[in-house]
């Protein structure tokens, strides 16, 4: 459904099945963080949702989460643009495996999120706690942090035996939002003995970041 705040309208295969809807993205996402839609759950994202607070996705098994996989897709036909102007990231894999975000790009569906804050911790999507085997895919990413440690999509700090490894990001657009010009595309920050390891990054368009000091 689609009204002046437009809404989330989630799905899953065992518990509460749904559709069940709510507010915004984050409000979804707290959702599965908490166990209410268990299983394989689907968040199809309408029109244009505004994200006042990050949009995270812990890993199952931690506090009540149940998930088995999460898709985050465009609803049919929608190019669906997701915004906010907060000094955090907008889509975080906070140790989280086996979300998969597909902006489609097919049949009028699409998929566009955008941080526009300059703020040093901000980021568009950033993978923190050793968040594995997620896929980011065909979506438009749009960042403004003027952070030299930072960038539109940040890989962070590892978590406690992991690095954030193996995930893939496939495909996607990844530029300047509004707000301004990101220092970093892709900033990625890891340790020797827990790096950000075997992940997959091919075939994105990464364009419009600047630092000064590096031109």
């Amino acid at each position: 459904c689609i009204f002046s705040r437009a809404q989330v309208s989630v799905t899953a295969t065992s518990g509460t099945t749904g559709p069940t809807s709510y507010a915004n993205l984050e409000d979804a996402a707290e959702a599965v963080n908490t166990g209410l839609p268990p299983g394989a759950v689907r968040l199809p994202v309408p029109g244009p949702p505004t994200e006042t607070l990050t949009v995270g996705f812990v890993k199952s098994g931690t506090g009540g989460a149940s998930y088995s996989n999460v898709t985050i897709s465009p609803a049919p036909g929608v190019a669906a643009t997701v915004t906010t102007n907060m000094g955090s990231p907008l889509l975080l894999f906070n140790g989280s495996s086996n979300i998969t975000v597909d902006g489609l790009n097919t049949g009028g569906s699409s998929l566009t999120f955008i941080n526009n804050s300059t703020q040093a911790s901000a980021s568009c999507v950033s993978f923190t706690d050793g968040a594995t085997f997620n896929i980011l895919r065909k979506c438009t990413l749009l960042g403004s942090s003027v952070s030299t440690t930072s960038g539109v999509m940040t890989f962070g700090a590892a978590g406690s035996t992991v690095g954030n490894s193996n995930n893939q990001v496939l495909d996607n657009n990844i530029g300047d939002a509004p707000g301004g010009t990101p220092a970093n595309g892709i900033y990625s920050l890891g340790t020797a003995i827990l790096n950000n390891g075997g992940n997959t990054l091919t075939g994105n368009n990464i364009y419009n970041y600047f630092q000064p000091g590096m031109a």
